[in-house]
């Protein structure tokens, strides 16, 4: 199966879903990439990869989970943590990540976030993309497409996408 990244691109005619006034951070965005995999080998696969290139990576197994250890208050949007991105997968027990993303919406902060499936669908990736999502990468996937789409989050203001040495 071929896997695509499909990144959202801010001119690509997709309208904004809910702007953001400019505000003062009230937490600094820490330099971690929060990680959200129900799958043990996966996670295990990821974090590796991940800390391998040089990230400090918290794990959470479900989206329960990933909004604990973010710490979103829902009455106020405020946030205990704020990571650099977060790398969820969709189908998780509990909390999907299309769920995630959802709660997300309050938060007073966007946080890039990158989806990956291995059940592709056209309504789910539209779902994802409208809720603010970066890309969705279809599993199986090779790490440099999900190397790439991270350096594209992580790095917007650089046109060039991401290679591996």
């Amino acid at each position: 199966m071929s896997m695509q990244a499909h990144a959202r691109r801010p001119h690509a005619g997709c309208p904004t879903i809910r702007p953001r006034p400019a505000r003062r951070r009230v937490l600094p965005r820490e330099s971690t990439i929060l990680l959200v995999e129900d799958d043990d080998e996966m996670r295990r696969l990821l974090v590796t990869a991940l800390r391998r290139d040089g990230h400090r990576v918290a794990e959470a197994k479900d989206g329960e989970e990933a909004l604990d250890w973010l710490g979103l208050c829902l009455f106020d949007g405020s946030l205990e943590r704020i990571p650099s991105l977060i790398v969820s997968d969709i189908r998780l027990p509990n909390f999907t990540g299309i769920e995630l993303l959802e709660g997300l919406l309050c938060a007073r902060e966007p946080i890039p976030t990158i989806l990956i499936t291995g059940f592709p669908d056209a309504r789910i990736r539209a779902d994802a993309e409208e809720l603010g999502a970066e890309c969705v990468i279809e599993k199986p996937f090779d790490l440099d497409e999900l190397r790439a789409a991270e350096h594209t989050a992580l790095h917007p203001e650089e046109a060039a996408p991401y290679r591996s040495a």
